[in-house]
């Protein structure tokens, strides 16, 4: 998935069973950016890269992998 292609209000998923809501997207920059996201069953936002959130949604790294 290309980050451009990540859209705020969809909910994704990376092929593991794991699926996150994109909440909030600002500051690109280029190709990146920032964006804030919800896990399936939790309340709470989560801050991301807009590239590691579009590699987690290929199912390439783990959310601990794209955070960093």
């Amino acid at each position: 998935m290309s980050p451009g292609a990540v859209k705020e209000g969809l909910t994704y998923h990376n092929g593991k069973g794991e699926k996150r809501k994109v909440i909030l997207i600002g500051n690109r920059s280029g190709k990146d950016g920032e964006l804030y996201y919800k896990k399936e069953h939790n309340s709470g936002w989560y801050p991301m890269t807009l590239i590691g959130f579009a590699r987690w949604a290929k199912g390439e790294v783990t959310a601990k992998e794209a955070q960093s």
